[in-house]
């Protein structure tokens, strides 16, 4: 009997057509939710998510339920929803490559951020739940900035600005609140991979090669997703540092996930 022959393109497509369909469930679910929502930070929420459900799907529809978020967030004087509308703008125009749009947005999104943080550290302290949830909204608004800067080439930017981020996120690990700790390991673990992304760019092998391990480390239940492309940059930095046996090693291992993925491409 001959064996199946696998298809890399099939099975990418099969991949991507489920990634849509889960999308569009997703979308169906959210608009099904606003038919019965007041204007009220509930309704805003469902916008924001809806807005950013269509960012793989369509760029226009993202605005346009995320401007209706802005919109309602401002008339009802919603800062947190304000900040989040901002945000998921600031990261619709830099997939469109309109940097400078886009820091405009994030940097918006920031300030709104620190006003909300500022204001609830003078009236409830420091240790707040709902504080540390918004300490990390901030913290993404930070390292999509470094996105940015990244895209942009300037790289000692993005490098601030993931060290920021990072420095945020550090204060949430190990917190007793089981969400938080999760939370914060990802950010860490995507914060260091950026790192060590720019260090990669920059051909500061060694710099990498350890922040890739750490995001590897401390991102090993939480940011999975992440392992192929972390492993596959690890097997680039031995390749360009002449040590083929662990290059071999970390491209396969990268390969492995992707085929288990379904991400063959």
């Amino acid at each position: 009997m001959k064996k199946p022959i696998h298809c890399p393109l099939v099975l990418l497509f099969i991949f991507i057509s489920l990634f849509a369909q889960a999308q569009r469930r997703k979308v169906d679910s959210l608009r099904s939710l606003l038919g019965k929502d007041k204007q009220d930070t509930l309704q805003v929420d469902h916008l924001n998510a809806l807005g950013w459900a269509y960012r793989n799907i369509s760029h226009d529809s993202a605005f346009l339920f995320t401007n209706k978020a802005l919109a309602l967030s401002q008339k009802i004087n919603w800062g947190k929803g304000i900040a989040v509308a901002y945000h998921q703008s600031g990261a619709f125009n830099s997939d469109e490559s309109n940097f400078e749009t886009a820091l405009d947005l994030y940097s918006k999104a920031l300030h709104i951020w620190d006003s909300i943080e500022n204001a609830f550290r003078t009236q409830n302290g420091n240790e707040s739940r709902y504080l540390k949830k918004i300490m990390r909204l901030k913290s993404l608004t930070i390292a999509n900035i470094g996105n940015v800067y990244t895209g942009q080439a300037d790289y000692p930017k993005a490098l601030d600005q993931h060290f920021k981020s990072l420095r945020i996120d550090e204060t949430l690990v190990g917190s007793n609140d089981r969400e938080l700790d999760s939370l914060g390991k990802l950010g860490v673990a995507r914060n260091y991979g950026a790192i060590a992304g720019l260090f990669l760019l920059e051909k500061k092998y060694q710099k990498s090669l350890e922040y890739f391990l750490d995001a590897l480390k401390i991102g090993e239940k939480v940011a999975s997703g992440f392992h192929s492309t972390w492993y596959g940059n690890i097997g680039l930095i031995y390749y360009e540092q002449k040590i083929y046996d662990k290059a071999l090693e970390y491209h396969l291992k990268a390969l492995a996930l992707d085929e288990k993925d379904g991400n063959k491409n």
